[in-house]
Order: structure tokens, then sequence, then C-alpha cells
């Protein structure tokens, strides 16, 4: 924050003092949400799951809520397959400062194992 001095002068004698008041916001959003890591299993013969979450969320001491940027990698119900995804969310005030939130969304596969049969001839 600073505070820059303006006089402005009207007349000979009369003269008009003025203090601007410049704020610069340096200060990026807050997460006020982010979700914690999410492990699901697929059903046998499965490939992919949707997976919901509540999205996280973001305030600021200046940028009105409505008016914070926010982008995402994934979106909720999207379909994953197995394996590990990172879903990050940013989060942009109007003076450019941004903050992430990011958790994983782990998808497991369940392993199929045949039945063996006890008459095995070798």
């Amino acid at each position: 924050m600073c505070l820059d001095w303006i006089t402005v002068y009207l007349s000979p004698t009369f003269s008009l003092h003025l203090y601007v008041h410049v704020v610069r916001d340096l200060t990026p959003p807050v997460i006020t949400y982010c979700p914690a890591d999410i492990i699901r299993q697929v059903n046998t013969g499965q490939q992919s799951i949707a997976i919901s979450w509540t999205e996280p969320t973001a305030t600021d001491d200046i940028t009105p809520a409505n008016q914070i940027i926010s982008v995402s990698s994934h979106q909720p119900n999207q379909l994953f397959t197995v394996g590990t995804n990172i879903i990050t969310y940013l989060f942009r005030d109007e003076a450019g400062n941004d903050v992430r939130c990011s958790f994983s969304v782990v998808v497991q596969g369940q392993c199929f194992y045949p039945a063996v049969s006890q008459n095995i001839l070798l």
C-alpha cells in the first residue's frame, strides 16, 4: 500500500492539497476448501469410472468472490481410467495473483484370479 502526496495550485493565494491512496494488491486469494485425495475401485471388467467431488473455493481480500477466476484441469463426474490423476484448480484475483489447489483421484483396478482346478494333470 502506498500513499502519495499531490499538491495542486489553483491561484497564487489558494492551494489544494490532495492525498491519493493507491492500493496495490500483492496478496493471492485464499483457498477456503480443497478436497482430500479420492480413491475408488472399478468393478471387474470396467476400464473407467465417473468420479465426483465438491469443487474447491477461494476468497480474496480485495476481489469479490464472483470475480475470482477459477480454472480446473478436470471436472466433477468426469470419467477416469485406472491410475493416478492429479486434479488442479487455479484461482486468480483481478490483480493477477494466483493460488492453486491440487488433489489426487486414484482409480484402482480389481485383479481377476481365474478359478484353478484341483485336478491338474502334468
